[in-house]
C-alpha cells in the first residue's frame, strides 16, 4: 500500500515510515489498523504523490486517517512539524462555511474568518487551545446569526438595532458572542457604527432579604413535595444565583 500502483516502486520518502510500521511494538494492532480498507486506500493515494509534503497530504480527502498519518509522518521526521491547531481551524472553518444559507453572508463570514481570526492566528508563535476554541465558538455563533438574518430576508448591510435586540431576546445568552463579529463589521464599515449589543451579566441579580425569605418559603412549602436534594438545589439557584 506504500507502493505506487502505477510504477510498482515504493515512494522513497515513505521508506522510513514503512520501516517504522514494521518495527511497531504492538505489531498486531498496527497490522489490524493498516489492513482496514479506508487506511489502505489512503496510503495508496499517498504513495502516488511524487513529493510527500504537508500540501500533498492536504490534497487528500479530509479524515481522521489523514490526521493520524500526518502525525506519524511528523513523528518519524518525514514531514516537518507545523502548527496543528492553526490547520485544524482552517479545515474546520472551511466546513463551517458550508452551513451559510446565503452566498452574500457566506462571503462575509469567509472574510471575517480570513481577515480577523486567521490573521490573528498567523501572528502568534503558536495557536493556543484557548484561541482555537474561542475562534470556533465565535464563528459558530456568527454563522447562526447570519442564517437568522437570512430567514428574515435581511442583508448584513441592512442590519438595524431592532434586529440585534430581537436576536438577543429570542435566544440563549451565548448569542452575545456575536458582539465580536459586530465589532469587526463596524470596523470594516459593513454596518452602522452606532449599533450595539448588550453583554450578558454573569450571575443573578441580588435579592433582598424579604425576597430570599419568600423564595425559601415557596420552595419548602411546595405542594409537589420536592425531595431534600432538589429543594437544596433550588435554594442555591434562586437565592445565591448558582449555575445549574
Amino acid at each position: 500500500m506504500l507502493t505506487n500502483p502505477e510504477t510498482g516502486v515504493i515512494n522513497e520518502e515513505l521508506k522510513p515510515f514503512a520501516a517504522a510500521l514494521k518495527s511497531m511494538k504492538r505489531a498486531n494492532s498496527g497490522l489490524t489498523w493498516i489492513k482496514q480498507k479506508h487506511v489502505t486506500a489512503f496510503l495508496t493515494e499517498l504513495a502516488r504523490t511524487p513529493l510527500v509534503t504537508h500540501d500533498a497530504v492536504d490534497e487528500l480527502p479530509r479524515s481522521r486517517t489523514r490526521d493520524y498519518v500526518r502525525e506519524l509522518l511528523i513523528t518519524h521526521q518525514i514531514l516537518p512539524p507545523r502548527d496543528g491547531l492553526l490547520h485544524r481551524y482552517i479545515d474546520w472553518s472551511d466546513e463551517a462555511l458550508d452551513r451559510l444559507e446565503s452566498p452574500e453572508h457566506r462571503d462575509v463570514a469567509n472574510r471575517y474568518i480570513r481577515w480577523h481570526h486567521l490573521r490573528q492566528m498567523h501572528s502568534m508563535e503558536s495557536v493556543t487551545h484557548g484561541t482555537f476554541l474561542r475562534s470556533k465558538q465565535t464563528v459558530t455563533v456568527t454563522i447562526e446569526f447570519l442564517n437568522w438574518l437570512t430567514t428574515r430576508d435581511t442583508s448584513i448591510r441592512d442590519l438595524s438595532q431592532s434586529h440585534l435586540d430581537a436576536w438577543q431576546a429570542e435566544g440563549p445568552s451565548t448569542r452575545e458572542f456575536a458582539i465580536r463579529f459586530l465589532a469587526w463589521a463596524i470596523k470594516t464599515k459593513l454596518v452602522a457604527a452606532d449599533l450595539t449589543m448588550t453583554p450578558h451579566r454573569r450571575g443573578s441579580p441580588k435579592m433582598s432579604v424579604e425576597d430570599q425569605q419568600d423564595a425559601v418559603d415557596g420552595i419548602t412549602s411546595n405542594q409537589l413535595e420536592l425531595n431534600p436534594r432538589d429543594r437544596a438545589a433550588a435554594i442555591l439557584v434562586l437565592v445565591f444565583g448558582q449555575q445549574i
